[in-house]
């Protein structure tokens, strides 16, 4: 009997913990929802490719992944960019019992290129009958909700933004995002403590009764780290959790270690926010950055203040 089912599609949210577009698939399938990323190849060619961020990257799948599969859910892997990748995916639903998703969800970008991809997607997917949904994941405070005088004029000075940011900040809506990524590293931390539940109901290979269609390229992509794994930090969300906590306990010397790098002082976490195994809220919730006071020097007031400058910049992209 064919049963409703959802799609995830995985960008830069690389992680169960406080993931709302995931969340909100999984609760409106009673867990039948299955994960996707598209791998495209042009990554390979970019003119800043970096073979150690590129294994770092993969590490980061092959976590999310197991978290994934430890959950009872899975995870599939397409050698193709998005475009050509879901075509494909969707030709081989129309034969399955259980035909299209219901529903495709995936966190917003804010890229230019990314934005353009996701709304030509976004009618491939209604053309497929099939509805979508996205959230706001990647930055806590998004940029039609900070802006001068209309959303089409954003701030291209710090101090009047972290001003506007800050008040935005301090609303209900927004301390109850912080709030629910705080409860999503709850849970985390269950999962560390070995406490994992399977509450998904469905993985690829059930789905399809057997191996699927379409060749999942993640293992064969990960023949990579096995020649280097030492070099590379530990990935994925639980890593992620764990680097916040030992950066909460030298927080206090960051504003005045954080420019020497023969010391330990800096946060370490850029690459968590990167890939999306650790949030901005999150790291709030953690470190408790309640308040912000441009004049003080302590660590924390400091460390906001960086964090505030990356929501700035992807604010100014936005708009570029």
């Amino acid at each position: 009997m064919k049963k409703p089912y959802g799609i995830h599609w995985f960008r830069r949210d690389l992680r169960l913990a406080g993931n709302p577009a995931f969340s909100d698939n999984y609760a409106r399938h009673e867990g039948r929802v299955l994960g996707i990323f598209c791998f495209d190849r042009v990554f390979l060619s970019r003119p800043d490719f970096s073979e150690r961020r590129f294994r770092f990257f993969l590490k980061t799948l092959l976590a999310l992944r197991a978290e994934l599969r430890d959950s009872g859910g899975d995870l599939l892997v397409l050698d193709e960019g998005p475009d050509p990748a879901f075509a494909s995916l969707f030709a081989h639903l129309r034969k399955h019992p259980w035909g299209n998703p219901q529903l495709v969800t995936w966190n917003r970008d804010y890229e230019p290129f990314a934005r353009e991809r996701d709304a030509r997607l976004a009618v491939f997917f209604s053309e497929q009958g099939v509805a979508t949904r996205t959230q706001n994941d990647h930055l806590l405070i998004e940029p039609h909700e900070v802006f001068r005088n209309t959303p089409q004029e954003g701030y291209q000075v710090f101090t009047p933004f972290s001003r506007r940011w800050l008040e935005r900040f301090e609303t209900p809506e927004v301390q109850a995002k912080v709030e629910q990524q705080a409860k999503g590293l709850a849970l985390l931390r269950k999962r560390i403590a070995g406490n994992a539940e399977s509450f998904f109901k469905c993985t690829w290979s059930q789905f399809w009764g057997g191996p699927g269609p379409l060749a999942d390229v993640l293992d064969d992509y990960a023949e990579r780290l096995r020649a280097n794994d030492a070099s590379l930090p530990p990935a994925g969300s639980k890593s992620a959790l764990q680097a916040l906590d030992a950066f909460a306990d030298r927080i206090d010397a960051y504003a005045d270690h954080r420019d020497f790098p023969g010391i330990a002082a800096t946060s370490r976490l850029s690459i968590y926010f990167k890939n999306g195994s650790l949030t901005v809220p999150q790291a709030i919730a953690r470190l408790g950055l309640r308040a912000y006071d441009k004049k003080a020097s302590d660590g924390r007031s400091k460390f906001f203040s960086e964090l505030i400058w990356r929501e700035f910049y992807y604010h100014i992209l936005y708009r570029t």
